[in-house]
């Protein structure tokens, strides 16, 4: 979503709803069904109300940003701040690269 758009995102990792995960597992783990919803500053509670009243678990991880990065913090820390332009890039050669079909 943050790519196609080319706005950006700030993400505090510890925000994330979790069980015992490591960091790297909880980036990168597809074993936890995760959805990431966007919704406006106004909307913030009554959407994580909703999701409560339902028994889903929700909570603010982060906020949209313009400055076309995805910015992750870690117990106050960024731990990485990303240009979407290169991420793009990255995430298009990924697999043809894996595959021998492009030099690295």
């Amino acid at each position: 979503m943050a790519i196609r758009s080319g706005f950006g995102a700030k993400i505090n990792l510890e925000r994330v709803p979790k069980t015992s995960m490591k960091t790297d597992e909880l980036l990168f783990s597809e074993s936890h069904a995760r959805f990431i919803v966007t919704a406006r500053k106004e909307n913030v509670d009554k959407v994580i109300g909703l999701c409560k009243e339902n028994n889903v678990n929700a909570s603010k991880i982060g906020e949209v940003s313009k400055d076309g990065t995805i910015c992750l913090l870690y117990r106050n820390k960024i731990v990485a701040n990303c240009d979407l332009v290169k991420m793009e890039e990255y995430w298009e050669e990924a697999i043809p690269k894996s595959a021998g079909m492009i030099s690295s």
